[in-house]
């Protein structure tokens, strides 16, 4: 269901689900050698990979491993996360991005600019509100692990207002991504 190369164009991810489900498990392929790498990513529903920049990994989100009885899933869609995923590591190793403990129903997602400088990151109040929630990373502040982003030092800060997207369009960095909203609420 996904097809996503990286930008060096050595790699692609695809996506693939069992039987009609939503539930994908993204495989990595080598292009030069036409064949699968070990990489492999379970449990990504309403998500893809975006790709780092210099295409050593990509961002993705995913859900807590369900609970299964019978073949059935059991587990509701909550606690989603976004993750970095290194090629040549198992998924275990991932790193965690971002999440909203204090709302567990919101959904999370994420692309990169063209530049690999920014990760804007896209949360959903779940998965058919028009409502939505975003705040842009720098590079710089993933590789340290923080939050910072741009418009201050705290990426929190850029999480109240909460807005139905009209269209995102960007030129290559921070100060030229052009969001255009429609303001819902105000939050304190």
């Amino acid at each position: 269901s996904d097809f996503t190369p990286s930008p060096d164009g050595r790699h692609h991810t695809v996506g693939l689900s069992e039987g009609g489900s939503d539930w994908v498990t993204l495989h990595v392929r080598d292009l030069n050698t036409g064949k699968n790498i070990p990489d492999t990513i379970k449990w990504v529903k309403f998500s893809g990979a975006s790709w780092s920049k210099d295409g050593k990994g990509f961002y993705y989100s995913r859900f807590p491993e369900p609970e299964v009885k019978d073949g059935q899933f059991l587990s509701l869609n909550v606690d989603q996360k976004l993750y970095y995923h290194k090629l040549g590591t198992p998924q275990s190793e991932d790193k965690l991005i971002y999440e909203r403990k204090d709302n567990p129903k919101w959904t999370v997602g994420d692309g990169g600019t063209e530049d690999g400088k920014f990760l804007v990151i896209s949360i959903g109040d779940g998965t058919t509100s028009r409502k939505a929630r975003l705040f842009v990373l720098t590079a710089a502040a993933l590789a340290v692990g923080s939050l910072a982003g741009c418009g201050g030092d705290d990426a929190s800060t850029l999480m109240h207002t909460v807005v139905k997207v009209d269209s995102i369009t960007q030129q290559g960095s921070c100060e030229d991504v052009n969001v255009k909203v429609s303001p819902v609420e105000i939050l304190p």
